[in-house]
């Protein structure tokens, strides 16, 4: 993270350490931010919260607009590297991921078996750098690909420094820090200072679990509030640490857990889920009591799952099977059929928006055939015609 970055989200840090939260503050954060654009996606994310709480005159709206088009820009990319490093993601949908920023990208040199072999066991975001080494330093635009690999560094980074994302609420806003756990046998569980009595509870609950002999925890911001929900966030950090699950630098968790081990309902649910789609999540882990609520808060947001969970020993599961794979779309399929065509001596000769599909007609010397691809998220398509 660059030291501008890094600047920005101390202020953005003290500014949510403050009960009071001061407009002047909020207004510092502003007239830094857009002075010198951020480079992390979520110091962007959580900045443009802060500056958001308070009114804008028309002449900041404008340039507090543009910086929004900039964090979006940024989001995207990490969602953008997110789904390309899943295994299960094919190939082909980097037609759909990066859309037309594949228009340099030369179908001759397009192999699917190569690129599916490049993510095989690799974390996400370092899998996603394999897969674009292997399509080939000519396939993308150099501005496309230093802001992918500014995404990727990113997601390294965070997956490194954290192993998992707690979520705290407070004024009705929303915000997602890193929370690392490792074992340590002086037979305490040990947090920072300022932690609330709720938030030590939680920990001392869920780390005695995992970690009999003792266990040393902490938050990248020293939040002395709001801790009853720390919980599930220090399980997923638990079980990341013992080699039990893959950190997931774009996971964010809130819940209580219980004496029985229960994972309990919490406040501010919405609240949280918002604070986390602001700052690029895409996967929510909550209690299944409040599954409701949260579905309810990303209602028009696309690409965020939210997952409910009851109970802590169902916790490993849910990880090993959450999943960043998009299919190739509508818009994917026709991009990979136009570059694909001529690779079996096809022209495209027409395309055409039907009522349910678009349809691209190829030619060679002698045949003329239809290419139907039907609008949705999956892209089915359909030949016909002569051929």
């Amino acid at each position: 993270m660059k030291q501008h970055d890094r600047e920005i989200d101390d202020l953005v840090a003290e500014f949510w350490r403050e009960k009071d939260r001061q407009s002047s503050a909020a207004g510092q954060i502003r007239s830094r931010v857009l002075a010198n654009p951020l480079e992390s996606a979520i110091v962007a994310g959580r900045a443009l919260s802060v500056i958001k709480s308070i009114n804008q005159s028309p002449a900041w709206a404008a340039r507090v607009e543009e910086f929004e088009v900039a964090t979006a820009r940024l989001i995207q990319r990490c969602h953008q590297i997110d789904k390309l490093g899943d295994p299960d993601t094919d190939p082909a949908a980097v037609f759909e991921i990066l859309g037309e920023d594949t228009a340099d990208l030369g179908i001759e040199s397009f192999d699917s078996d190569a690129l599916r072999h490049a993510r095989v066991d690799r974390p996400r975001p370092d899998a996603a750098r394999a897969f674009l080494h292997a399509l080939g330093t000519g396939a993308l635009s150099p501005p496309v690909r230093a802001e992918l690999e500014r995404a990727t560094t990113e997601l390294e980074g965070r997956s490194k420094r954290y192993q998992s994302h707690a979520l705290f609420a407070a004024d009705g806003y929303g915000v997602a820090l890193g929370v690392r756990v490792h074992e340590d046998d002086h037979g305490q569980v040990i947090g920072f200072n300022q932690a609330d009595p709720e938030m030590q509870q939680q920990a001392d609950v869920v780390l005695r679990h995992y970690y009999p002999n003792g266990a040393q925890w902490d938050v990248e911001w020293e939040l002395p509030y709001g801790g009853g929900s720390i919980g599930l966030a220090l399980a997923v950090a638990a079980l990341v640490s013992s080699g039990k699950a893959q950190a997931d630098p774009l996971l964010a968790a809130t819940g209580r857990i219980g004496v029985n081990f229960e994972v309990d309902s919490v406040g501010a649910v919405p609240e949280k889920v918002q604070g986390a789609v602001a700052a690029g999540f895409r996967r929510v882990l909550v209690p299944a009591a409040n599954e409701k609520e949260a579905l309810e808060a990303v209602v028009g947001v696309d690409g965020i799952t939210i997952i409910p969970i009851e109970r802590l020993d169902q916790l490993e599961a849910r990880l090993s099977g959450l999943s960043g794979a998009v299919p190739i779309g509508s818009d994917g399929a026709i991009r990979f059929i136009r570059k694909l065509a001529p690779r079996y001596g096809l022209d495209v000769v027409g395309e055409d928006p039907l009522e349910n599909c678009f349809r691209l007609t190829v030619a060679d010397a002698a045949t003329e055939a239809f290419i139907d691809v039907f609008r949705g998220t999956h892209g089915t398509v359909t030949a016909s015609g002569k051929g």
